[in-house]
């Protein structure tokens, strides 16, 4: 029942994107495959709460087929909120509470996840607010918890999704959303094992590759 709700969830969103926001969405190394065979999927340049509004630039196929693989670590203040909190349960029925901190919360997550799950992930960990900060004004940066997802893997692709903003619809602090604005995103598939063979290192050195590598995508494809 509740991947029902999903779906109808999924679809509602979808639509109504369609019809209240213009979406470009744009493949960087587009194939006939490339919505197949995704073990992670990160959004980099993370925003806004109202991100779900990127559907629209996903093939509905996908979302729909995708979601009963879907884990997803989502903020406990986020999960917390009446609204929101409901929001994100209805579209992804396996969303897990997390603090943002390498605690129990993080090794509970990570030790539920089932090989052949989606992990969907906000490297981040935060959300950036108007003044290119997050709430505590501290820059945005990626941090390593991605990388503990990725060295769990050796088969299938990461799917990288590079946000353009979500400021100019639906800030931090906004209540309504502002509707007909031109919403931009783009997506890069890359497989893991390769992934992992280019940064080939020991486990903390992987760490901090990844975070930099990751961010030098952020710098190229979210903020040019």
């Amino acid at each position: 029942m509740k991947y029902l709700f999903a779906y109808a969830t999924i679809i509602s969103i979808w639509t109504t994107s369609k019809i209240f926001w213009r979406t470009k969405s744009t493949c960087i190394n587009p194939s006939e495959n490339f919505w197949d065979d995704i073990s992670v999927f990160a959004l980099l340049h993370h925003t806004s709460l109202l991100e779900p509004i990127f559907f629209a630039g996903f093939p509905l196929k996908f979302l729909l087929s995708e979601i009963k693989r879907v884990e997803i670590p989502g903020a406990d203040i986020t999960l917390e909120r009446p609204l929101f909190g409901f929001f994100y349960r209805a579209i992804f029925p396996r969303i897990k509470a997390i603090t943002r901190k390498r605690d129990a919360s993080w090794t509970d997550f990570k030790s539920g996840i089932r090989h052949d799950t989606l992990v969907v992930i906000a490297p981040e960990g935060r959300m950036m607010r108007t003044d290119g900060l997050d709430k505590n004004g501290k820059p945005m940066t990626v941090r390593a918890g991605i990388a503990d997802i990725l060295l769990s893997r050796d088969n299938g692709s990461l799917l990288l999704a590079y946000s353009k903003g979500l400021h100019h619809v639906f800030a931090p602090g906004d209540i309504f959303p502002k509707l007909f604005k031109k919403i931009e995103i783009s997506f890069e598939k890359i497989d893991i094992k390769q992934l992992k063979e280019e940064l080939e290192c020991d486990k903390e050195g992987f760490h901090k590759r990844l975070v930099q590598y990751l961010e030098d995508k952020r710098q190229r494809y979210c903020y040019e």
